[in-house]
């Protein structure tokens, strides 16, 4: 049914049936064909399959990887929403691959899916307004969308969202927090939380600690 339908040029049909290609999934596995099928889909607006050879190219997967093709094919699919290719974009700007580096639009890419909630794109857009990367430098924004991929539970955003307290950047200094947020990410064997954790109680009070344990206890407690 999906090569009849892809035959006939069904964008969704096509999609399909590269991935069954792609796959080996009952037929011998052919990324020329999947490629075939992809580009037929993406052509159509297709924007998964735009995604999808943006990523192939990227990658280098079952095709000569190609910076610049994968840089088309996930424009293609940005334009249209996708977040993963928003993300991808972003990367690719950020980091000159198949495009001129621009750190501008890089934070204007990576913006759109960190506002409909990608933890990587939170972080990723974090870490650009604490650098003053593509945008002026501000760490209140810093401190808002680390703490948005930290609830999500990003390891890497936990520890950086600790060192902007320990380092009274979020507002006010403030070990507490930070010692809570370094125990969250010491919590899931992550050693820099561990590490940093140990240095801060180095300057805390007995209460303090205390506390910030208490408020770690009650964060972990209600994210299981």
């Amino acid at each position: 049914w999906f090569s009849l339908a892809a035959e006939q040029g069904y964008a969704i049909a096509e999609f399909t049936l590269a991935g069954i290609y792609e796959n080996g999934e009952g037929v011998t596995q052919d990324y020329a064909e999947a490629i075939k099928y992809l580009k037929h889909a993406g052509e159509q607006g297709y924007a998964d399959a735009q995604f999808k050879l943006g990523w192939l190219y990227y990658h280098g997967e079952g095709v000569t990887q190609d910076y610049q093709k994968a840089f088309e094919w996930y424009s293609l699919a940005a334009e249209q929403g996708d977040i993963k290719a928003q993300f991808s974009l972003a990367v690719m700007y950020d980091n000159g691959q198949g495009v001129i580096q621009n750190f501008q639009k890089a934070f204007k890419w990576v913006s759109l899916p960190a506002e409909k909630g990608d933890v990587k794109a939170q972080f990723f857009l974090a870490c650009m307004y604490e650098e003053g990367q593509g945008v002026t430098q501000d760490y209140a924004q810093a401190v808002k969308w680390y703490s948005l991929a930290a609830e999500q539970g990003d390891t890497m955003a936990q520890c950086n969202l600790g060192h902007l307290y320990a380092e009274g950047k979020a507002e006010n200094q403030n070990f507490i927090q930070a010692h809570k947020w370094f125990n969250i990410a010491r919590a899931k064997e992550d050693e820099d939380g561990r590490k940093f954790k140990e240095i801060l109680e180095k300057l805390m009070t007995p209460d303090q600690i205390t506390e910030a344990q208490r408020l770690a206890k009650e964060w972990m407690e209600r994210h299981e």
